[in-house]
């Protein structure tokens, strides 16, 4: 049974297609390894360098493996700025709850201060941020 490799120059095209980047350059840095094995074996039995066995395969699978690792550094990064702008939505939804939560204990406290007959305290920031809450943010009662 011999060895059957693709004579192909160039590495396939990859795509995501839902598979496991790091599977893939595992198993593509263990075909470099085989190969590797088998032009070890082959040269101590010939005068025939490696490239003559399997060199235009192992140029495929290593273009193959840094195009791999380049799919996996931009994924990497492209994770990292979806993260970075859900923290940034989150943070900014945080500080709009924070101002939402002053402003209804400012309301209260205003609502005391009438209560037992004392003036009206003035409008404090987080108060007129709740001017800017649409009606449909707030419960209806």
């Amino acid at each position: 049974m011999g060895l059957s490799l693709s004579t192909r120059t160039q590495p396939a095209p990859i795509t995501d297609g839902g598979k496991d980047i790091d599977t893939d350059i595992l198993v593509t840095e263990i075909l470099l390894e085989d190969i590797q094995a088998f032009n070890n074996t082959h040269n101590k039995n010939s005068r025939r360098g490696p490239e003559s066995y399997v060199g235009s395969q192992v140029n495929t699978l290593r273009n193959a493996l840094q195009q791999l690792k380049d799919q996996r550094s931009e994924a990497g990064r492209s994770r990292r700025r979806k993260n970075s702008q859900v923290t940034v939505d989150i943070q900014a939804l945080l500080k709009r709850l924070t101002v939402l939560a002053q402003g209804e204990l400012d309301d209260h406290l205003a609502a005391l201060a009438l209560s037992r007959g004392r003036p009206l305290p003035a409008q404090t920031e987080a108060q007129k941020g709740l001017a800017d809450v649409p009606d449909k943010c707030v419960p209806s009662s």
